[in-house]
């Protein structure tokens, strides 16, 4: 399920048939701490090549991963995973107890939703894979799939072909790009807050704590949309615009939702 622009940007929770899912505001944000919602994010996109490369696994589980062919490798998924892994399972939990406004336990192999005492719902292998997709929409983490973007009308088997590889390249680039955006402190959550904070020209420390993250992000994205338009409207003043590239309607443009693309 894509989420809208404006289903993101608002405060409402996500009502799901198993649970509601919240919108932590950054306020809730910091009650736990910051480092502690990056690794909720964290283990939010965890993929399973992730968990069966990563340096802290034990050799017999990495031997495991690589004796397997690449399609047994593409039939084990995160909650396959976390079925076998108790510690995976316990942060999972974790993250979903805190973005549902039910009380989540992991038992008999699925998640439990809980409120009052009175089981709601049930998370199961089946919805799992939603779920999370749902809760990374809501952080601003969801990496957008073919499936998702609208209505792809190709001219030929060419151009199908030739866009199935920019995917593939695409997907490398950004993982490659968020790891070093990982390991950036100009994309901390802090850092972005404080940023936003000192240039936004209604937000302050006063309130910003009362966004949430996608509200937050969208703030800091359109601040950075808003100053290349300036600069280029300033450029446009002084020297023309010759070659008619300056777009007026940038401060404006949907950076969102997705329509139809034909390739």
């Amino acid at each position: 399920m894509v989420l809208d622009y404006g289903t993101q940007i608002s405060f409402e929770p996500i009502r799901l048939a198993v649970g509601t899912i919240r919108k932590p505001t950054l306020r809730d944000i910091s009650k736990i701490s910051f480092a502690k919602f990056q690794l909720f994010e964290s283990i939010l996109r965890l993929q399973p090549q992730d968990f069966f490369e990563n340096d802290k696994v034990d050799n017999s589980i990495k031997e495991f991963w690589d004796k397997l062919s690449e399609e047994e490798k593409s039939q084990i998924t995160m909650y396959s995973i976390l079925l076998i892994d108790e510690q995976m399972a316990r942060l999972f939990t974790e993250a979903l107890d805190f973005f549902f406004e039910e009380d989540v336990s992991f038992e008999e192999d699925m998640f439990i939703m809980q409120k009052q005492g009175e089981i709601v719902g049930y998370v199961d292998e089946k919805i799992f894979m939603p779920v999370v997709e749902t809760i990374q929409q809501i952080c601003g983490i969801y990496e957008m799939k073919r499936s998702d973007l609208g209505k792809i009308t190709f001219k030929n088997k060419g151009a199908e072909k030739l866009y199935e590889r920019l995917l593939k390249g695409k997907k490398k680039f950004k993982k490659q790009q968020e790891k070093e955006k990982k390991n950036n402190k100009d994309y901390t959550l802090p850092n972005i807050i404080s940023a936003v904070a000192n240039r936004h020209p209604s937000l302050n420390y006063t309130n910003i704590f009362d966004i949430t993250v996608f509200q937050l992000l969208d703030a800091f994205q359109r601040i950075y949309n808003n100053e290349v338009q300036d600069i280029s409207a300033r450029s446009v003043s002084v020297w023309g615009d010759e070659k008619k590239k300056f777009d007026g309607g940038l401060w404006h443009k949907n950076i969102y939702d997705k329509d139809e693309i034909l390739i």
